[in-house]
């Protein structure tokens, strides 16, 4: 999906697309860890 972004403008804060933010609920760490590259093995 798009990597798109949106801000937030009553907090401020800057929103990821539905798609990663659903990715984050199931994997929150492996996001953490890999957030630039997911090529990376993540380490458990």
């Amino acid at each position: 999906g798009n990597h798109a972004l949106t801000t937030n403008t009553e907090t401020g804060e800057i929103i990821a697309e539905h798609n990663i933010d659903t990715g984050r609920r199931y994997q929150p760490n492996l996001i953490k860890n890999t957030h630039p590259t997911q090529t990376q093995t993540p380490q458990s």
